[in-house]
């Protein structure tokens, strides 16, 4: 029976280790270990596996670069939303309230840009913002 080393090779590159394969394969654990060596199975595993994360890295970094994008998508709607809403017939406590909420979107979209939530926003104080909003209403 002829030992078919490419098919070891290959099982061994795919996770399984050498003393499972030279049992598996009737052959001593040694000889196939020093064959592993002298052809480089450790070497070509080692770059399959780096590969393998790089390649599982990458796929996270886009998930979440788009997971970020659909994120800032809905805060800016959330944001002109919330400007629309401001008007002069709305109660002073209704102003309040949407410009608090404002101010959290706000964050809300620095952090989505990876820019801390605790960054300081230029914001005095609840009528600094009630005044940047309107303003920016105002402008518009």
């Amino acid at each position: 029976m002829t030992t078919d080393y490419n098919q070891i090779k290959k099982e061994y590159l795919t996770g399984a280790k050498l003393n499972d394969l030279a049992e598996k394969n009737d052959i001593g654990y040694q000889n196939l270990r020093n064959r592993a060596a002298r052809e480089g199975w450790s070497a070509e595993k080692h770059t399959i596996n780096n590969a393998i994360v790089a390649n599982l890295i990458k796929n996270e970094a886009e998930e979440i670069q788009s997971m970020r994008n659909n994120e800032r998508e809905d805060i800016l709607l959330l944001s002109s939303i919330i400007q629309n809403k401001i008007s002069d017939s709305l109660q002073p406590v209704e102003i309040q309230q949407l410009t608090a909420s404002y101010e959290k979107i706000q964050k809300m979209l620095y952090k989505s840009y990876g820019i801390s939530d605790k960054l300081d926003l230029g914001i005095k104080s609840e009528e600094d913002t009630e005044f940047k909003i309107i303003k920016t209403n105002a402008d518009s």
